[in-house]
Parts: C-alpha cells; sequence; structure tokens
C-alpha cells in the first residue's frame, strides 16, 4: 500500500473518531479448521487488531432501483482499489475482498478489515479465511479473523518467482470437499491440507509447456461438485490472442486425471457444472460435456462465427436450471482476437444467438425464478426470448448469487459505489 493511501485510511480514522461515528467490533468469520496449523516463519504482514466501521458516503445524488434490484447501501472505495470477489451470504452479509482489504456487510454497516496488509491478497477460503503472499513471495499468510499465521519453506511453501508481469498468483482460493484449500499460480497448483503445503508443476500436473518464450501462462483452479474433485485449467496467452495451452485436469484425491482426456491439450477458459452431474467444458472454440456418471465426453460442434471472421476462445458460460448451457466466445480476424463476441443457447445441440455481436464480454447469470440478466462493463440486459432486453446503464464491478438464488450487484451510478440486491417478491 502506499504512503498516500496510507495517510487517507489515518485520517479518515481521525475523523470518525472526532464526529464520534466510529465504532469498533471484533471480527467474527467462523472458526478456524480444527486441523494444526504450523506456524514457524514471521509474518511480514501488519494485521488491523481491530475493524473500523465504514459509514456511508454523504448521499450526493438519489440511487434509482433497478428493475427487480433495490439500493442497499453505499460505500467508499479508493479510486484504484481494485474488487476481486463478491461473496453473498444465506443472511444477507455480504464479503468484498479488493486488493487492498477485505470489506463486511452486515446489519447495514460496513466493516473494513486488513487495510494495512502489506503484500498480495489472493482471496478467502469457503471458511472466510483470508490469504495474503507476502511481499517477497517467500511465505503466505493466512487470517482466521483474530491473528495471522505463516507458512514458509519449513511447510512445504516454494517461493513464487517475481515475473516481470507482476501476476504470478491469481486472485482465487478454492476449497474442496476435504476443506484443503487450493491455490493456482502461472506455473504451478498449491494445495494446504491445514499443516502443510504440496506444490504440483506442470510436469505433475501433466501439461504441456508454452511453446513461446514471450507467453502468459494462466492457470484458474476451482471445486465441482458435480466430480467432487478439483478442476485446473491452462490457456497460454500472447498479444494478438491464445496461444494454447495445457487444458484441463482434475485431481481425484492421489493423482492428477485429464492428459488423455479431449480436453487434455488446449486453451481452457470456463468450466461449470449442472444439476444432473454433469460438466460443461469450453476448450479453445469447442464445447465439450463430461457425463460424470459414466465418464463419457460429448462434443457440441460450435455454429459458423460472423462472416470473414473465427470463434477464437470462451469468455463465459451459464447453465440454466435445465442444464443447458448460455456460452459467449471471443470473435478473432485474422491472426488477431478481441474484436468482438457472441453468446449462444445450447439446447438439444443446436446454438440459438443471443441477441446481436457485442463489443465487450459480459457475465450471464440466472435467479432462482430462472430469469437471465447479462452484464457488461457498463450495462444490464435481461433476457427475454433469446434477445438481450437493455434493462440500465450502470458500470459493473462484480456480482454474485446468494444461495437462495438471489443476486448482488456492486455497481458505480454517478460516481457512488453502490451495493443493490434483487427482491423477488413479486
Amino acid at each position: 500500500m502506499s504512503t498516500y493511501q496510507r495517510l487517507i485510511i489515518s485520517l479518515l480514522f481521525t475523523m470518525l473518531l472526532l464526529t464520534a461515528c466510529a465504532a469498533r467490533m471484533s471480527p467474527t468469520p467462523s472458526a478456524m479448521s480444527t486441523q494444526t496449523r504450523v506456524s514457524k516463519a514471521t509474518s511480514t504482514i501488519t494485521p488491523v487488531g481491530t475493524s473500523i466501521l465504514i459509514p456511508s458516503p454523504s448521499p450526493t445524488v438519489a440511487i434509482p432501483i433497478l428493475d427487480s434490484f433495490y439500493p442497499v447501501t453505499r460505500l467508499s472505495l479508493a479510486a484504484s482499489e481494485r474488487v476481486l470477489d463478491i461473496v453473498a451470504e444465506p443472511d444477507g452479509n455480504i464479503w468484498l475482498i479488493t486488493d487492498l482489504r477485505v470489506l463486511h456487510y452486515s446489519q447495514g454497516s460496513w466493516t473494513n478489515y486488513l487495510s494495512q496488509i502489506s503484500g498480495t491478497l489472493i482471496g478467502m477460503d469457503s471458511d472466510h479465511h483470508v490469504w495474503v503472499a507476502s511481499d517477497d513471495r517467500v511465505q503466505v499468510s493466512v487470517w482466521d479473523g483474530s491473528a495471522w499465521t505463516s507458512f514458509g519453506p519449513e511447510t512445504g511453501w516454494k517461493p513464487l518467482p517475481v515475473l516481470a508481469n507482476g501476476t504470478e498468483i491469481h486472485g482465487k482460493v478454492a476449497t474442496d470437499a476435504l476443506g484443503q484449500v487450493w491455490l493456482a499460480t502461472e506455473r504451478d497448483v498449491r494445495m494446504f491440507d491445514g499443516a502443510e503445503w504440496k506444490v504440483f508443476d506442470l510436469d505433475d500436473l501433466g501439461m504441456p509447456r508454452p511453446v513461446y518464450e514471450d507467453a502468459l501462462p494462466e492457470t484458474t483452479i476451482t471445486f465441482l461438485e458435480a466430480s467432487d474433485y478439483i478442476w485446473v485449467m491452462s490457456c497460454y496467452w500472447i498479444g494478438p490472442g491464445p496461444a494454447g495451452g495445457g487444458g484441463a485436469r482434475w485431481y481425484d484425491g492421489k493423482t492428477w486425471q485429464g492428459s488423455n482426456s479431449p480436453v487434455a491439450d488446449g486453451c481452457a477458459t470456463v468450466v461449470n457444472e449442472d444439476k444432473l452431474g454433469s460438466i460443461w467444458f469450453g476448450l479453445d472454440n469447442d464445447l465439450w460435456r463430461l457425463d460424470t456418471l459414466s465418464g463419457n465426453w460429448e462434443h457440441f460442434p460450435e455454429p459458423n462465427p460472423p462472416e470473414g471472421n473465427r470463434f477464437g476462445f470462451f469468455t463465459d458460460m451459464a447453465l440454466d436450471a435445465a442444464g443447458n448451457p448460455w456460452p459467449e466466445l471471443d470473435i478473432c480476424g485474422g491472426a488477431s482476437c478481441y474484436i468482438g463476441n457472441v453468446r449462444y443457447h445450447v439446447t438439444g445441440g443446436e446454438w440459438f444467438q443471443i441477441g446481436d455481436v457485442g463489443i465487450d464480454n459480459s457475465s450471464l447469470y440466472f435467479d432462482v425464478t430462472g430469469q437471465g440478466w447479462v452484464f457488461t462493463s457498463g450495462r444490464v440486459f435481461r433476457i427475454a426470448e433469446d434477445q438481450l432486453e437493455p434493462v440500465t446503464e450502470l458500470s459493473i464491478l462484480k456480482v454474485a448469487t446468494d444461495p437462495s438464488g438471489k443476486l448482488w450487484i456492486i455497481g458505480v451510478y454517478e460516481g457512488e459505489t453502490v451495493l443493490w440486491a434483487q427482491t423477488l417478491d413479486n
């Protein structure tokens, strides 16, 4: 964190004390795992002993209702602050993870945690524990709501290489069925069993290495209940677009599987699971479905791209209640990609285009009623009969679905950062 940001935080804290609007609260995330955690290294992170209540900014503009989305509260984010993730809980509590801190919304108030950390904030696991890599990447630390525990080489953690692009670790933490925590870097995958780390490199995963020296590897990780496995996806990027990748692998608890599957090689970008036990996967411009019961793969050939172009890779894929995929594909022309994208509804092996060719990547979410909502960086759409129906213009930061199926939006309206919640009373 910069000196300027530290000064701003210090001034805000002083103002809150002077105006008697501050409140000190002890953090209340869920308890730590019962597994013994090893702590031999000294943390380089300075934790905040108490959390600070953040009042909403002064209401300078009237925040509107956006269709079925009602404004809940405003919040203050620094101009350079980047939102990494949002987690919506069943009771209406919200966790917001940025690259600078963690914010928690409960009972009408925001609480600010970890605003004085040094290092790279990786993400939050399913127990609401926050993971941070030290500045020198020699160790990783976890905050359990009240204290830090650090893990270095003596626990199996390997120092991360500091690459020129500075993006060697991705802001995603996955937790498997056993409660083990997983992280993904550009060159390996790491698993923490509660006491020690195990690091799997590309050779362990059975993935090919990048062909081009200047290729930027991207490895993403997720836990899928349909298979009960951790899944890893790999893509290698260069300026014009994807340049192959390591495809997909999954960990069965003992070994990595998938090196002989149809998705063993290529740019893997999206994966999702339906309620019927099938896993849908986007590799390059190919859509695949894995039946987890039979182990059979089914290929769904993509439609014809816009004239004179080609499809390069998948940018998003949502599944509706019937288990049908709604993928979005990036359009490439000649040797370069990123010239547009198209979303489809795939049912019965047929691809139906949704709306026109877009110029911005989007994310599709289905609410508990089955209504589809499409969010771009600047607009919100409702899906109506395989068409995109404009709802509003809004700068979207993040969207989340809570366990009840209600959607939550963090967005910016006329300079105000606002949290909206979907109301489904009607």
